[in-house]
Order: C-alpha cells, then structure tokens, then sequence
C-alpha cells in the first residue's frame, strides 16, 4: 500500500475511469467504443484491486471526490428498470459490477462515510435492491445510511426481501464447508462478512425488528456457537446490537429453542475478545432477566438489585455521594487523543476524571456500571463513531438510565455530525460543547469549565474574570 500511495498511482487511475466515462458518455447516450472501454474496464479492474486493500488505500481513495462522482454517474445512467436481471457480459453490467464493489469497499471505512453520504447516492443505490447486485447494493446502503435513510429498506417488498435473501445466505455459509456462499452474481461472502453486515444494519432503530422478523436471530446464534473467533465475534456483536430493542429482547428470552442465555453465559467465561461483546449482551437484557426466576442468582442481575435497593432504601446518601464524585467521559477510540486532552485540562482544573483509556470496551460492564454510578457528571462524545459502538450506546443507555442525579453533557467530536436515532434521543435539545476542531478548544473547555462548574455548585471558582468575559462575548457572537 505505502508504493501506491507514494506513486500517485491511485489517482493516476482514478483519472482515468473519470476521462474515460466522459468519453464513453455523451447526453445522447453511451457510445461504445471496444478500445476505450477495455481501458475502462481494465483501470475499474485495478481499482477493484486497490478498494480490497488497506484502509489506508480506501481513505485517500475516498478523497478524490471526481471518482466517486464518477462511479455514482455509471450507476445511475446503467441502470435499466426494464431490465432487472441485466444481461450478464453487457459492457453496461461490467461497469455496475465494478462500480458497486469499489464503492462498498470504500464504504467499509467509517471515515469515509462522511463523503460517501455527500454524494446523495443513496437513492441511486437502493434501485439495484430489485436486481441481481442486490446484495451488494444492501451492504454498501448499510453502511452509510441514517436513521431517516432506513425507509429505502422499509415497507418495499425487493428491499424486504433482500434482507429475507441476507438471512438465507447467512445460513448457507454456515452449513457449507468453508463457511462462504454465494450471491445472485456469483460473488463469495464469508460467514463472518454477513454476520457484520446484519451488525452494521442493526446500528439503526428501524431495521432492528425488521432483522429479527427475517430470521436472522438464530443463525446467528448458531454461528456464535460453531464459529471461529472472529465469527463469534461478529456474531454476538449483531446480537447485542439488536438486543438494544425491546421486542427483539422479549423474542430472545421468550424462544426457548434458541437458549441464547446460556450461549452468552458460556462465551462470557472465555479469556478472549468474544467475552466482552457477550458480558455487554447480558448487561443489555439484565433488566428482562432480573424478572426470570432461572436467572435471579446471576451476578449482574444481584448487582441491579442491590443498587436498585441501596437507591431507594437511602436516596439521600446516594445523592450527596453522586454529588463528590467524578467527571465520567464515554467515548469512541478515533477521538481518543482530543479526549486526554480534555482529561488532563479538567484534572488541572481540580476534577477527578474517569475513562477508559487503555482499550475501548476493556472494562467488565460492572465496572462500567459503578464508573458511571461513582459519577456526577457523564459527558458522551457524539461522532458517527459513538453512534455506531455497542459498547458506547451501554454506557449511555445506563447514564441516562440514571435520571436525574447524573448529568450529561454531550461534547462533539465530529464537525457537521448531526446525531440521530438513539444518540440523536440522547442529545435532543442539550447544548453541545463543539471539540470537533472547528472552533478553538481552548475556547470550549472553557465553556465546558462553566457547566461543570455549575453541576458541582462552585460558583465559577476555577474561572476568571477574564475568560468569563470572553464566554460571554463568544456567546454574543
């Protein structure tokens, strides 16, 4: 990857698909010229080549936004809704193939889905959920879509039955050998891969229930049993991620043949990665559990009811505690550096801060659960990122869970995000604290300063007169 990156290869080839199309394109239709387009075709074969590399690769190729451009008017002019299957070996089914597969493998990066979104494609894309690239067109859509985007895989029957298709694939791998199948176009797909891909659908409310009523569930489950690590790992992060709905909770407890208790409680005894996601799984379903008498000696679910007891038993106590306690920062790793900046500023200024910062998601969720218990204030660090973690979501869900006695602040990291869904409820109408770069941070901790401040009753006392007068005028402006 570094002998791409430091030739200007990628971009040399990115130029020419752009000239290429321009010649190949005309507003009176596609004129097919065999020499141009077996250029063509070979420089999007290339670049096929490239987009299943490094991520690295896929990041500076998400930069050069002519290609993208490119790529998006190749599928939009192809496409032929009189045509659904396309016929395989046309000149115009070789360019969707490859168009398709570049922009998924570019959208396989979190940080690029901020430009990927910017091209307003999305429309475009779910046309080909009623043909043979079906499943392709879906995992690219996953990975860039929001909450509001979700009714292209809503209420239409090809895009149901597209995801009813991803079930059935999922299952297939599992039976075969290799744990791969096969799509409508002859493109392989692991196990592992449709496992994230029903994860990465699950990060949106809406598809959460829609996942589960295709069948999803128990395959994976299955693959959480007999699967490898990294499968396992997949697997039970999908099952967490639609654990986050109560109906899917109810159906998960209620299905006796699927016995997915009992699958965590084992995975949560192994000493790999596999047992954090399924500690994070029980923690999410503790409070259906607590009302099971099969589960009532599980420690997590003693744990809530000896909080829950101690709360109520002695609010007062409870309160003036909360009340010493520290400064709680939940966040995503991308924005971890900005995130110890903001740590040892608030130290300086005399508050105790608590986050993890070693690995994210490395604490036991109990831990997680007293960190935010000890805190009196809990700022969450909203990004694309936050939104998309299982492991942020928890510790949100159980701040909020919370009430009153804890406040949260949300700071953004991520210039121009605009939280939704679940994140989005979390937000609502609080004022934010801008760290995402776009203004001084120096200027915001100060204003962060003032809240906290107030949440812990000083009365400004680490704030001078001189940056209260510059909060102000900044406010002004």
């Amino acid at each position: 990857s570094r002998l791409v990156l430091s030739s200007n290869t990628l971009h040399i080839v990115c130029s020419v698909v752009n000239v290429g199309w321009s010649i190949y394109y005309k507003e009176d239709g596609i004129h097919i010229d065999p020499d141009n387009f077996a250029v063509i075709k070979l420089a999007l074969n290339i670049m096929v080549s490239f987009s299943d590399s490094s991520d690295e690769i896929k990041c500076d190729m998400a930069k050069d936004e002519n290609f993208l451009k490119t790529l998006t008017k190749i599928l939009k002019t192809c496409y032929n809704s009189d045509n659904r299957k396309l016929e395989q070996g046309s000149n115009e089914n070789i360019l969707i193939f490859h168009s398709l597969i570049i922009l998924y493998n570019i959208s396989r990066v979190d940080e690029n889905m901020k430009r990927l979104h910017s091209l307003n494609n999305v429309t475009i894309i779910a046309l080909y959920l009623d043909t043979v690239y079906r499943f392709v067109a879906l995992s690219y859509l996953a990975n860039i879509i929001n909450e509001d985007e979700c009714e292209y895989l809503q209420g239409r029957d090809h895009a149901v039955d597209t995801i009813r298709f991803l079930s059935d694939l999922l299952c297939g791998a599992i039976r075969h050998p290799l744990h791969q199948c096969t799509d409508d176009c002859n493109i392989t797909w692991s196990a592992k891969e449709c496992a994230r891909l029903i994860r990465v659908l699950a990060r949106n409310e809406k598809s959460k229930t829609l996942l589960v009523e295709m069948g999803c569930l128990p395959h994976l489950v299955e693959l959480a049993r007999c699967g490898t690590v990294e499968e396992q790992m997949e697997a039970v992060g999908a099952i967490w991620a639609l654990a986050f709905d109560k109906e899917n909770q109810r159906i998960m407890l209620e299905d006796k043949t699927m016995n997915i208790v009992n699958m965590l409680l084992d995975l949560a005894k192994c000493l790999d990665i596999v047992r954090k996601a399924a500690e994070g799984t029980l923690w999410t379903l503790r409070n259906q559990l607590k009302h099971m008498a099969e589960y009532k000696d599980l420690d997590l679910v003693r744990r809530v009811r000896d909080y829950n007891d101690q709360e109520q038993q002695n609010p007062r106590k409870s309160d003036a505690r909360r009340k010493k306690g520290h400064v709680m920062i939940s966040y995503n790793r991308n924005h971890r550096e900005v995130v110890k900046w903001i740590r040892d500023e608030l130290e300086a200024n005399g508050y105790p801060v608590w986050m993890d910062i070693g690995n994210m998601g490395g604490s036991t969720s109990q831990t997680m659960a007293e960190a935010i218990e000890s805190s009196h204030v809990f700022l969450f660090c909203c990004s694309q990122g936050y939104k998309n973690s299982n492991n942020c979501r928890q510790e949100a869900d159980y701040a909020s869970s919370l009430g009153e006695r804890l406040h949260m602040i949300p700071l953004l990291m991520e210039e121009g995000y605009k939280a939704d869904g679940w994140l989005g409820f979390y937000v609502g109408r609080e004022y934010f604290y801008d760290f995402s770069g776009k203004y001084p941070r120096e200027h915001k901790l100060q204003e962060l300063l003032l809240k906290l401040n107030k949440c812990y009753q000083k009365q400004f006392e680490n704030i001078t007169g001189r940056d209260l007068s510059a909060l102000i005028t900044m406010r002004m402006e």
